[in-house]
Formats: structure tokens, C-alpha cells, sequence
């Protein structure tokens, strides 16, 4: 595990691969937003953090050991379902696409993918994580 200090106010990010490179590029593109990065090398340790510490958005790759992004996703979809996903493959396929949105990913990046293109898709599922919460607050 990965972890950046942080405040409270910061997005917290759980990034999910099993390529360190793969994640030590996240924490370097990622890093300089402010964002509270953790890491992990699969989706069982993913979930153990996640089930007793807050998180905004989880970037989970897809092919990994012990569960596939797919899994992870579901448990997270029925445990944690306030919590935003963005699927990762460096296999993209429609039906990959097609599984990681119906199982409840708010997006899905393809590997290799654009520094433009992962701020973008991080930026809007933080915000739409962000007014989904406020709009829960308000109807509470």
C-alpha cells in the first residue's frame, strides 16, 4: 500500500493495478491535483481499505490476482455504493465496456490512455461524486 498524507477536505482516490509502474504513473499524473492517493496491487486489499476508511473514487484495472475489476466492482456496487469507479484495461473490448458500465462503473479508460483524458474522467467522476453527496445531505 501507497499512501499520500493528506487533509480532510481532499478527494480521497484508491488506485487499484497490479503493474507498479502502472501505479507509481498514477501517483506521478495524479499527484500534483491534490488528491489523497492509496494504492494497492489487487481488489482484496482494495476492499479491506475501503470497508473502514472514506473514498471518493476507485481507478481499478481489470485483469488482477485474487479478483477481477469486475468482482470488485460488484462488491463495491452492493457494499459501498456511494463510492465512484472507473474501470481500467489495457484489453478494451465493447464487451468489457458494456460489463464494466452495467456493473455500475461511472467510466472506463483504456490503457495506454492520455494525461487529458484521465484528468478529465477523474475530475467529472469527482464531481459527480460531490453533488451526489450534497444532494444527499439536502434530502436528508
Amino acid at each position: 500500500m501507497i499512501s499520500d498524507m493528506s487533509t480532510i477536505d481532499q478527494p480521497r482516490i484508491v488506485i487499484t493495478d497490479d503493474e507498479p509502474r502502472m501505479i507509481e504513473s498514477l501517483h506521478i499524473l495524479l499527484g500534483d491535483r491534490g488528491y489523497d492517493i492509496t494504492s494497492f496491487q489487487n481488489g482484496r486489499d482494495a476492499l479491506d481499505y475501503i470497508a473502514g476508511n472514506t473514498c471518493d473514487l476507485v481507478l481499478m484495472d481489470v485483469m488482477m490476482p485474487s479478483m477481477t475489476g469486475f468482482e470488485a466492482l460488484s462488491h463495491l456496487r452492493d457494499h459501498h455504493p456511494d463510492v465512484a469507479v472507473i474501470i481500467m484495461t489495457g484489453q478494451a473490448s465493447i464487451d468489457s465496456a458494456i460489463t464494466a458500465l452495467r456493473g455500475g462503473a461511472y467510466d472506463y479508460l483504456c490503457k495506454p490512455f492520455e494525461y487529458d483524458e484521465l484528468i478529465k474522467k477523474v475530475d467529472n467522476a469527482l464531481s459527480h461524486h460531490r453533488l451526489s453527496q450534497e444532494k444527499k445531505r439536502i434530502a436528508q
